[in-house]
């Protein structure tokens, strides 16, 4: 179920994101290579259902914030 969520919530922000996407190359980039890694290796643990170590990686807040360790 992790995984659907994951994947929906994908989905749903390369949809939002789209329009961006053309005006500015790093969102771009971060769509196309960032984002499918962190979602197929780091959201099952760190997204919006679990944030292992107090660590969320869905959002640009849990990055800054960050966990336990930093």
């Amino acid at each position: 179920m992790r995984n659907f969520k994951s994947i929906i919530a994908l989905a749903t922000l390369t949809l939002t994101t789209s329009v961006l996407q053309a005006a500015n190359p790093k969102l771009e980039f971060f769509e196309k290579q960032i984002r499918p890694l962190l979602v197929n290796h780091c959201y099952e643990c760190h997204g919006p259902e679990e944030a292992s170590g107090k660590l969320r990686l869905d959002s640009k807040a849990g990055w800054i914030r960050g966990g336990e360790r930093g």
